[in-house]
């Protein structure tokens, strides 16, 4: 498989829901201790936490089976690792490229063979003036107050919030990483990736936002997106 490609799940949907038990069947044990950990009962409020997390936790265990499923491999057989920044690796097949997120409802991944892929998604209908104040640069401040209505300035942090984050899961770097080192900037009417602090060059992809979610990636320069599946 040359391509990035990207796969979605929604926890909201009907299958999903009725298939819990059996989806967490067919995953892996590194997938399947994480499950048992939100499946403990408590306090209402602490048990629906516990349930969207289980829920959420099945998911990417799921997602991430579907993108295997193109090598002829499944998630169950994986065994898990983790490299520079805590990025999730298959131990027993290295040479499979890949990175998850989380938000709301729906898992998301990317998978490759030839870039280390990161992918965020975020919910877009909350802005934050810390991390524009405190973590944003000047020309993505700029992007967000130039917006000409408070949705578009939402959308607007949401897809630069997830082309940063994208950026940090692809190349590993940490917290400690100066918040001036990279940034995002308008180019040719996309988002792009300015950066000091890697070699060679990023490039990003703003997939088709579903409902309020927005969903980026960041992978090597060269990157050709294939497809965007729905699980």
């Amino acid at each position: 498989m040359d391509a990035l490609k990207v796969y979605i799940v929604d926890t909201h949907d009907e299958s999903f829901a009725e298939n819990r038990e059996a989806l967490s069947r067919m995953l892996s044990p590194y997938r399947r201790a994480k499950l048992e950990r939100f499946a403990s009962g408590g306090p209402e409020a602490a048990a629906a936490r516990r349930s969207n997390n289980y829920d959420l936790c099945l998911a990417a265990g799921l997602v991430t089976d579907i993108g295997l499923k193109d090598y002829g491999l499944r998630e169950k057989d994986m065994k898990y690792g983790t490299a520079a920044g805590g990025k999730p690796i298959f131990l027993n097949h290295p040479e499979i490229r890949f990175n998850i997120s989380h938000a709301g409802h729906y898992a998301v991944a990317a998978f490759s063979d030839e870039y280390e892929p990161g992918i965020d998604i975020e919910d877009c209908r909350r802005i934050s003036n810390r991390i524009i104040f405190s973590i944003f640069g000047e020309e993505e401040r700029k992007l967000i107050m130039e917006a000409p209505d408070e949705e578009t300035r939402m959308r607007m942090f949401g897809r630069i919030w997830t082309v940063r984050e994208a950026f940090v899961k692809a190349t590993g770097l940490g917290l400690a990483t100066p918040r001036d080192a990279y940034s995002t900037v308008m180019k040719d009417g996309r988002l792009a990736i300015s950066q000091k602090v890697c070699d060679g060059d990023f490039g990003t992809r703003e997939l088709s936002p579903i409902g309020d979610y927005c969903i980026s990636v960041v992978a090597g320069k060269n990157i050709h997106f294939e497809r965007q599946a729905r699980g």
